[in-house]
């Protein structure tokens, strides 16, 4: 069985993670101009579309069945495995 108290914890810890990287390489943007600034921005704008999505799931877990939990739970770690790899693109990026 899911807790979704701890399930909840682990979500809101993923997000504090992914807001502080993601504010880093925004303060990173500022460095950039033209094509270059919009291509660092639109892969930023990436991974905020990334971390709205696992914080709406965040707002169904209160109300989802055990079957969903366990559904949101493999979401979650595929979640953060898409984040990462989007997160390494971006820094590599201008690296």
């Amino acid at each position: 069985m899911i807790n979704r108290t701890n399930l909840n914890n682990s979500l809101r810890v993923i997000l504090n993670k992914w807001n502080q990287e993601i504010e880093e390489l925004e303060k990173k943007i500022q460095k950039f101009e033209g094509e270059t600034k919009k291509e660092y921005s639109r892969r930023v704008g990436e991974l905020k579309d990334q971390k709205s999505a696992l914080k709406h799931k965040m707002g169904s877990i209160e109300k989802a069945s055990e079957k969903k939990l366990v559904e949101i739970e493999k979401g979650l770690e595929s979640a953060k495995k898409t984040f990462n790899a989007t997160m390494e693109k971006a820094k590599n990026f201008f690296d």
